[in-house]
Order: C-alpha cells, then structure tokens, then sequence
C-alpha cells in the first residue's frame, strides 16, 4: 500500500507531496513540510472573502479529482487534513485511511468505521460498507459549509443522532429516507423522518436541498447554493463527482477558473524557490 502512495500524489500539486518511502529500515515516509491546515486557518479565510474561500474550493476539488480518477477513495476529509503551503497553496494530506477502489460490476465492502463523525456521509452513518468515492464528495460539501461558520454542519456525538439531525436541516423528502428510517429505529432512537416522500429524482432531490440550505445560509449566492447541494445529497447517486462540480456555474461564472489556475501557477513556483 505504501507504495501505491507514491503514484497517487506524484503528479498533482493539490496532494502532499511524498519524497521517499524507506520500507526496508525505519519504515518511514518522508513528505513535504507545511506548516499551516486549513483548520487554523478557516475564521483567517472567512474573513478573507468569498474569494478566498471561492479559491479554496476549487483547489480542495481539483486534488479530489485527481485521486478520484485514480480510484483512490480518501475517506477521512477534513479541515485537519487540508494543509495549506507558505503561499496559502492547498494540499489534501493524510492518506492513511486511503483505499483504492476499481470500478468493478461488485461492490467492494469498506469499513464503516474511518473517518470523522461530522464529516461523515449518510451511508457511513448507517455503516453500509459498500460505498463509493461520493462519500468525498459529501466530506467536501460540509467543509464548503464550515467556511462559512466556521463549524461544521451538523456536531452530534453518535451516528444516529448526527443523521438525525442532518434529516432536520436539510429535510430529505425522497423514497431514500425508508433506509433512514429503518436504521434510526433499529439503533432505538423514535423518530419518523420517512413522511411525505416525494419522487426521488436527482433534479427533484437538489432543488429541495437548495431551498433548505438556503434558510441556513441566506448570504449564499444561488451558484454558491447549488454547488454544495450538489454534494449534499442523502442518495449518493444523486451527487456529483469532483470534475462535475468543477464545471459547475460558480467555478466558470467570470472565467473564475481559467483566472485562480493562473494565480495558483505563480504559488506554486514561489512556494519551489
């Protein structure tokens, strides 16, 4: 597995960067030193802006992609897994929960019990173990959330709770929710969240997701709003990938993209001087 490190980050400036492995002596991994992550730095890059956290999105996915159309799934992202380089350049780190996942007509059961609790998507939640790359996606969209607030979206201490919760906020109305339901119950916990169901369709499922999260984040632009519903979503089909999102309105409105790929060029070679 150490290996197969080496491959996955050696050719994305939006992954640390690994030097060498010495698996015959010390059985050490050497990478690149970055002194900040981006759970430091969140209250530092809300108060910078929209462009900023604008600019912090885009890198947080170009990396995801990257490991994603490598069918690596990273499992565990989070604020203290996002460093940020001295000229503020994202890098996703911490592999160790990693895992490669080919895209096979079988599902290939994964452990349930990675990751951190409010980053978790729902069919983590529910410890299904065949999941997917999407449940990145979900990790991504509460981080986008968390620049806001500085918090992420939802903080329960257990995983009932925090779906709970999450049903609450964002208020899933789809056939998706009888899963919900039967697994809220079977952990003891007497709530109905499976009430007027409607279509589960894609368009249908994002379009509510936006209305809720419009009541959470009313400061949100509609682009800005639509990009983290996209992530959000109970059913993980329903979610776009990395390089979808990448070419959503609220990275291409303004040649936002074409403009943040030239500024982070100039980093990225001040951060190799």
């Amino acid at each position: 597995m150490k290996e197969s490190i080496t491959s996955w980050v050696a050719g994305s400036t939006a992954l640390v960067r690994v030097f060498s492995i010495d698996i015959f002596i010390k059985d050490e991994l050497w990478l690149s030193y970055l002194k900040k992550s981006l759970n430091l730095s969140i209250a530092i890059l809300c108060l910078g802006g929209q462009y900023a956290a604008a600019v912090l999105r885009f890198r947080v996915l170009k990396g995801l992609n990257y490991l994603h159309g490598r069918h690596v799934v990273h499992r565990d992202l989070k604020p203290e897994n996002i460093l940020l380089s001295a000229n503020d350049v994202i890098k996703i780190c911490d592999f160790g929960l990693s895992r490669l996942k080919w895209q096979t007509d079988r599902p290939l059961d994964m452990s349930t019990n990675v990751g951190t609790l409010w980053y978790q998507a729902p069919e983590m939640l529910m410890e299904n173990s065949n999941y997917d790359a999407m449940i990145d996606i979900w990790s991504v969209g509460i981080i986008f959330t968390e620049l806001v607030n500085t918090l992420p979206l939802v903080t329960q201490n257990s995983n009932a709770h925090q779906l709970s919760h999450l049903v609450k906020i964002l208020k899933w109305r789809t056939e998706d929710l009888v899963d919900v339901n039967n697994y809220l119950r079977e952990s003891g916990y007497n709530q109905n969240v499976g009430n007027q169901l409607k279509s589960s369709s894609k368009s249908y499922a994002v379009t509510n997701t936006v209305a809720e999260l419009r009541k959470v984040f009313p400061q949100f632009t509609l682009s800005m709003l639509d990009l983290v519903a996209s992530c959000l979503q109970l059913n993980p089909a329903n979610r776009k990938n990395a390089e979808q999102l990448l070419h959503m309105k609220f990275f291409t409105e303004g040649r936002f993209s074409f403009h943040i790929d030239k500024l982070l060029e100039i980093r990225i070679k001040n951060d190799k001087m």
